[in-house]
């Protein structure tokens, strides 16, 4: 995950998509949010190149939350199909950026399929259908 968004810059035109609700949808949880700063973004893709490439314009859907410690629970009822690959940033200084020192990441990540912040799943191991979905947020020591 780390080496896929080492080269973007989140210039992010926060939006999401109106579709009915449905019933279930994604109910997320994105849990290890190491402090109440900023927001945590969430960005959902429903295309293979899109997420493997973070094209965050290309997302499905793009929101932003107030960080709480810890966990954050959210329900998207319209995402009622899927395959959809979710990828999270904890964004401290909510400047809608991901900050880096150098090489350095700053700010937390995670994404669906992400079981350390090394990891960089592709979108089949990235992908989820509706229901109960975990992001865990990875931060550098």
């Amino acid at each position: 995950m780390k080496r896929s968004i080492l080269n973007i810059s989140l210039l992010l035109s926060f939006a999401s998509v109106a579709t009915p609700a449905y019933t279930q949808g994604i109910n997320l949880t994105v849990d290890n949010i190491r402090n109440g700063a900023g927001n945590i973004v969430v960005v959902i893709f429903d295309e293979k190149r899109s997420f493997e490439n973070l094209q965050i314009r290309s997302a499905i859907t793009v929101v932003e939350f107030p960080a709480k410690a810890r966990r954050l629970t959210h329900t998207f009822p319209e995402l009622d199909a899927g395959p959809y690959a979710i990828f999270v940033f904890h964004d401290e200084n909510s400047d809608a950026d991901l900050n880096f020192s150098g090489n350095r990441l700053l700010e937390g990540v995670g994404a669906t399929g992400a079981s350390r912040l090394e990891s960089d799943p592709n979108f089949l191991q990235a992908s989820v259908y509706p229901g109960p979905v975990n992001v865990h947020i990875f931060y550098e020591k």
